[in-house]
């Protein structure tokens, strides 16, 4: 869930800076969500659906001598794969087959093409899906002709995905129990002690201010004086540089201009992000300084 918000920026409909406010806003949650969890003492593993999958399954299902299929070849899917192997017969499956392959072949499981889904249906006792889909992959018409040939056998849907891999209406077809990640929570990590969830609350209490402060009219206002005068800085300097270097193909030029901007736009993240959290007296201060030093900075 962490990755999915710090790369929601780049994947949103309408395409705009990924130096934005907001778009320093979804990174700067990603970044703190670690630090939260390092107060929490979980785990990723600990923390993560498919471990609250697996503890479900053994619960509730039993995993001993079990077909588990696996939608996917990603971490949630190595997870499961690796805390189920050797207790369940594993099968893989993924678009890409040769990934299939590699992941069974690393925990003894057998590689499916994604096309024999239908026939995996039929066959598996449980089904995990852990893709990135737009859309379901798991549909009423392929769960039904599956059904069919199950002879009354259930089958336990855990869909990990989101967007959801399972199409909600399988789960009014007979036979069929199926979960998402909202009913996984309950098989999640233990609930924190009351101090430690006191810790949490506050640091996300603090770090929630600051953001909301950084998306103020003024810091972004500020703010974007400084990218301006970096930019100029930036363009100034790699005119100097290519004017030294006259017989250098323009495709080389190019990757020189993108690493300079890639450059700048790396070493003012942080700095620009504290400036936004900053009153407004003490971030026109500090933000003057700045300027300052760029503009007359060594040429």
């Amino acid at each position: 869930m962490t990755e999915q918000v710090r790369i929601a920026p780049s994947k949103r409909p309408i395409r705009t800076s990924t130096h934005s406010p907001l778009a320093d806003v979804f990174r700067h949650a990603a970044r703190i969500a670690s630090q939260v969890r390092r107060i929490t003492g979980v785990t990723s593993a600990d923390a993560s659906a498919s471990q609250a999958a697996v503890r479900f399954l053994e619960a509730v299902v039993g995993v001993e001598g079990r077909v588990v299929a696996l939608i996917g070849t990603g971490k949630m899917a190595r997870i499961a794969a690796k805390s189920l192997r050797p207790r369940a017969e594993i099968r893989i499956l993924n678009r890409s087959l040769a990934r299939a392959r590699e992941l069974a072949g690393a925990l003894g499981g057998q590689a499916v093409p994604l096309a024999d889904l239908q026939n995996v249906l039929a066959e598996a006792d449980v089904v995990l899906a852990a893709t990135a889909v737009r859309r379901p992959i798991i549909t009423p018409p392929t769960l039904r002709a599956a059904i069919r040939r199950r002879d009354g056998r259930p089958i336990w849907l855990i869909d990990l995905g989101f967007p959801r891999n399972v199409d909600p209406r399988c789960r009014h077809l007979p036979g069929v129990h199926a979960l998402d990640l909202d009913e996984l929570a309950p098989w999640g990590q233990r609930p924190l002690s009351p101090t430690v969830h006191a810790r949490v609350e506050h640091r996300i209490r603090h770090e929630a201010e600051r953001m909301i402060a950084s998306l103020r009219p003024g810091a972004s206002v500020d703010v974007a004086i400084l990218r301006e005068t970096a930019e100029a800085v930036r363009r100034h300097e790699v005119g100097a540089a290519l004017a030294r270097l006259p017989s250098l193909p323009e495709a080389d030029q190019a990757i020189v201009d993108k690493m300079a901007t890639r450059l700048v736009n790396r070493f003012l993240h942080v700095p620009t992000e504290r400036l936004r959290s900053l009153p407004e007296g003490t971030r026109k201060e500090i933000l003057q300084q700045m300027v300052e030093g760029l503009e007359g900075g060594p040429g």
